[in-house]
């Protein structure tokens, strides 16, 4: 029975046996088995890894297995057709032409695995980003996730030309040479996209705050790749190159955590030294009681003796740092003072100046 079946496998067709057809089908078969068995095992170790994912640190080994899953099921399906080509009665350079064939396919599905983590890791961080980091920073993340697959495909693409047998090198030659034309050509643009760049890494600013930008003031409304747009407080709409932030001076007045009152307290001449030591102890007190001021950093002294007023100079803090909140604190802070003043019998001094006359006309 056994010389039977081997008369039956030893049975050719097409220049190969039965045989060789059969074990070639199984690999093929078993490669194909191999892609749903990969597929269920990193399905059930997803759903282990999700349970146990909590913060983006620990959501690596959810990213590789979501980067996994379809690569490496196709990986079985190659490696069962490269087993099925090789039980094959082949000519060496058939044989030779696969090899190249399934290494280049190889070098695909890594390149596939390694784009998907790119993405993978990309939309982790923005669902993290969601959660209080600044809007520019989501912005930040298509960008960043669109350059990435760019420079790992080429690099991938460049692995597969060199082992299907193609010169890299002198590619690589002709395309620096057009790159710098095109970089010159395109000095502005670039200039602008690494200034995006380093806005979205620096982040000196966020969607929303109110910035100085040499002569620009207002609130930033939008940043993209080759602009930002202020809105100043006229409600005009300011571009502004992303090239020239890296190189100015950029005011954040979002980020105070406090905001200065400076006023000078001008009392009349009359008053006594008595009186004015009196006022400035006064003025430290309501500076102290206030809640809507710093109890820290403060300064009440008497600033100078001018011609028409004694100067009580007052420099203290908001806690408030927005527009509305700081002046509504300084009138409450004001009119304290005011009343302050009243109630000890002091008068704030109005501007005065002596005029002497030698003669008067007609005389």
């Amino acid at each position: 029975m056994f010389d039977e079946w081997s008369r039956y496998l030893d049975f050719e067709i097409a220049g190969c046996s039965l045989g060789q057809l059969v074990l070639a089908s199984l690999a093929v078969v078993a490669g194909l088995a191999g892609r749903m068995a990969v597929r269920w095992l990193l399905a059930r170790l997803a759903r282990l890894a999700a349970v146990r994912s909590r913060t983006a640190l620990e959501k690596v080994d959810d990213i590789l297995i979501h980067a996994a899953t379809t690569p490496a099921g196709w990986a079985a399906v190659l490696l069962g057709l490269y087993v099925a080509l090789r039980m094959l009665p082949l000519s060496p350079d058939a044989q030779s032409v696969a090899a190249d064939v399934a290494r280049g396919a190889s070098i695909f599905l890594l390149v596939w695995f390694v784009v998907r983590i790119s993405d993978r890791a990309c939309e982790v961080w923005s669902e993290h980003a969601g959660e209080g980091v600044d809007a520019a920073q989501r912005q930040a993340i298509p960008i960043m996730r669109t350059v990435l697959r760019v420079f790992i495909i080429l690099v991938g693409g460049a692995f597969v030309l060199q082992n299907l047998g193609y010169s890299v090198g002198s590619l690589l030659a002709g395309l620096g040479l057009g790159g710098a034309a095109i970089a010159l050509a395109a000095k502005d643009t670039l200039s602008n996209v690494f200034g995006a760049i380093v806005i979205f890494w620096d982040r000196p600013f966020r969607l929303g705050d109110w910035v100085g930008i040499g002569g620009v003031e207002g609130n930033v409304e939008e940043v993209n790749l080759r602009t930002t747009r202020i809105r100043t407080f006229d409600h005009s709409l300011v571009t502004v190159p992303n090239a020239s932030l890296t190189t100015a001076n950029v005011t954040n007045w979002s980020r105070m955590n406090r905001r200065k009152i400076e006023v000078t307290v001008g009392l009349t001449r009359q008053a006594s030294a008595d009186q004015v030591e009196k006022a400035v102890e006064a003025i430290r007190r309501l500076i102290l009681q206030a809640d809507d001021l710093h109890h820290d950093g403060f300064a009440v002294n008497l600033f100078q003796l001018g011609q028409s007023s004694l100067d009580i100079a007052v420099v203290c803090h908001t806690v408030a740092t927005d527009l509305v909140g700081h002046r509504q604190a300084r009138e409450r802070f004001l009119l304290s003072i005011m009343r302050m003043l009243k109630d000890m019998g002091l008068s704030l001094a109005l501007p005065a100046q002596a005029v002497h006359i030698e003669t008067m006309p007609g005389k």
